[in-house]
């Protein structure tokens, strides 16, 4: 044992240096200041994309409300225009219903002055008969309802004693006129069959726009026509019914004009 050998250390502890404790507590702090940076860095950028994102949809915003407000002005341009259209419009309705009024208040006058004159021909004994009779007019002409009954020749001379005609009717315009004028009643018309000639013929010998079922007939003995609401008919002449008397005003009032020189 005498001869191994022991080999003793001894154990030294290094102090460092005040310079290298220094140069540790700057790394150590420098490392929180970059971090410190790297945040305010995102926090900047984030805060800038808010501000973007802000100013965007403002502007949006803004782009909205002016394009609605310039679509409502539009609207309200267009209103005022349709306006401003309908004001002309109603105020030619207005011009036009003013002359229609005026036209005819002249034509009532001017209707009114031939039936002033037709009932100057009346004799006391016409104008006892209205009390039982009417007149109606269509276009120049004018009807007179006869109720009283009176045979075919009878209402012929009836009419002509009054300066008119026993009815002749020209068109079916005319024709419907009548029908919705006789009330159900049945009256006599100048319209009649001329035996020694074969043919059917108007009072006046002249040619009318209707063709009824009567033209066509070929009775024995002396016929004549009456008129209904839905019909002409032919009977015997003999029977006795009211009768209608026509009188053209385009003939009427030429002929007061020229008898009134005369006087």
């Amino acid at each position: 044992m005498s001869g191994q050998e022991v080999t003793y250390s001894t154990l030294r502890f290094l102090q460092s240096s005040p310079e290298s404790q220094n140069t540790l507590r700057t790394d150590a702090t420098q490392k929180p200041r970059k971090a410190d940076g790297l945040f305010c860095f995102l926090k900047f950028i984030h805060f800038f994309h808010y501000e973007h994102l802000l100013i965007v949809s403002m502007l949006l915003i803004l782009t909205f409300y002016y394009i609605q407000e310039k679509h409502e002005q539009e609207f309200l341009e267009n209103l005022q225009q349709k306006y401003l259209i309908l004001q002309v419009d109603n105020n030619l309705k207005e011009q036009l219903l003013k002359n229609k009024s005026l036209e005819c208040d002249t034509l009532k006058n001017t209707s009114c002055q031939p039936k002033m004159k037709l009932e100057s021909f009346c004799t006391e004994k016409t104008r006892y008969c209205k009390l039982c009779g009417h007149w109606s007019c269509l276009g120049v002409k004018c009807y007179y309802f006869v109720k009283e009954f009176k045979d075919w020749k009878g209402c012929k001379q009836m009419c002509q004693s009054h300066r008119s005609s026993l009815l002749k009717i020209d068109d079916y315009d005319e024709l419907k006129f009548l029908q919705s004028q006789v009330c159900g009643d049945i009256y006599w018309i100048g319209l009649s069959y001329n035996g020694g000639e074969g043919k059917w013929k108007w009072t006046d010998n002249g040619t009318s726009g209707i063709d009824t079922k009567v033209m066509g007939m070929s009775p024995k003995g002396g016929e004549c026509a009456f008129l209904t609401t839905t019909r002409i008919e032919h009977i015997d002449c003999s029977k006795t019914f009211y009768c209608i008397c026509e009188r053209r005003m385009d003939r009427l009032v030429p002929a007061l004009l020229y008898g009134n020189k005369n006087r």
